[in-house]
């Protein structure tokens, strides 16, 4: 039988609710120490999407981040929501310098922060430039950033993203320099930037995360 989506949305609820409590759990390793928040991403199958088994709701957003130097030292976090029900990711890089952290959360939004959020989308005026995301290796450099962002809705339908240079430079403005990399390889229009500072507004652990990576122990 197929599960409906508000069949799987109640397992989820249930599941999140009747889950018993997971300490933090401080783990060596042999080149670095690593703070795991044991919650794991679930694999999606190959064949059921960006959204798995989600596909039909109503409302469906991925807002994904990505950034630092070369291929190998770098973390990203990524924010989903399907309709009401927020799902929250976090991971650092296992190298010698940064620590390993890997962190999962998700949450129900109410009625009036859905639509705040929903509004925010509205009021970026979003549409899609061209197709597809951009990719660092059609520019130049090691440290780079990435901002990827999918909605499928019923009054917004976009899918695009954004490289920018990360490498700070003391003869520019950095963020003016980020908006300007943004602004010229972005396959979305409208003002994302904006949005973008809302939905991490959802993350209220980002910071303490961004500071968790770097920390020794």
């Amino acid at each position: 039988m197929k599960l409906t989506f508000s069949t799987l949305l109640l397992i989820a609820i249930l599941t999140l609710s009747c889950s018993p409590k997971v300490e933090t759990e401080h783990i060596q390793k042999q080149k670095f120490d690593s703070l795991y928040y044991p919650e794991q991403k679930v694999k999606l199958e190959e064949d059921e999407g960006v959204f798995g088994p989600f596909e039909d709701a109503k409302f469906k957003l991925d807002y994904y981040h990505n950034e630092g130097y070369s291929t190998g030292n770098r973390y990203w976090y990524e924010i989903i929501i399907i309709d009401s029900m927020v799902e929250l990711y976090f991971d650092s890089p296992q190298n010698d310098d940064w620590n390993n952290v890997h962190y999962h959360k998700s949450f129900i939004l109410d009625e009036n922060e859905t639509k705040m959020i929903k509004n925010k989308i509205k009021m970026a005026d979003l549409d899609q430039k061209s197709e597809g995301f951009p990719e660092w290796r059609d520019w130049s450099g090691s440290g780079y950033g990435e901002n990827r962002l999918i909605i499928e809705s019923e009054d917004v339908n976009v899918a695009g993203g954004m490289i920018y240079n990360n490498i700070f430079n003391d003869d520019e403005d950095f963020e003016s320099s980020i908006s300007e990399d943004m602004k010229a390889s972005s396959s979305i229009s409208g003002n994302y930037e904006s949005l973008f500072k809302e939905l991490e507004k959802l993350f209220d652990s980002l910071p303490f995360l961004l500071e968790d990576k770097n920390r020794s122990y």
